[in-house]
């Protein structure tokens, strides 16, 4: 497989674990290394930026062990140097975006927190028949779908 289709293919992993959260992450985590591995080894330059900004951008997605095995394998920490010297705005951009991902998480978390107190303390309001079958939390989720196509 020559390496824009190993790209398309990484792109395509990144898309699925960004918008199904949850539901394909642990499919692709134990072969992740081995397809980032077979995309870098063989990418220019140019085509390693791109692979750059997948795992760069996979810091709230694989677990850090993953990453860190493919910081390790290929100096990514490097890369990420070379990369600011000369596309210092892609390096910003993506801080951005795990700096987004990490609010998003810190307001879910603080959202479930919450309604596990709501849920200790009666504090629902119950609609609908006299049985309470429906209840609606004073605090409503918020919709913290940050969908971005960071490619």
């Amino acid at each position: 497989m020559n390496t824009s289709k190993r790209l398309i293919l990484l792109y395509l992993i990144d898309s699925l674990i960004k918008n199904f959260e949850g539901r394909f992450i642990n499919l692709f985590a134990p072969d992740i290394v081995h397809l980032f591995s077979e995309a870098y080894s063989v990418a220019d330059f140019e085509t390693r930026i791109n692979l750059f900004k997948l795992y760069y951008s996979w810091k709230f997605f694989f677990d850090s062990k993953i990453l860190s095995e493919l910081n390790a394998k290929y100096d990514l920490d490097e890369m990420k140097r070379k990369i600011q010297e000369t596309h210092p705005d892609i390096i910003e951009r993506y801080d951005k975006f795990n700096w987004e991902q990490e609010q998003k998480r810190l307001l879910i978390a603080n959202q479930e927190k919450s309604r596990a107190e709501d849920d200790n303390t009666g504090n629902n309001l119950n609609i609908g028949n006299p049985s309470g079958n429906v209840l609606l939390h004073k605090n409503p989720i918020v919709n913290t779908n940050t969908n971005m196509n960071m490619k």
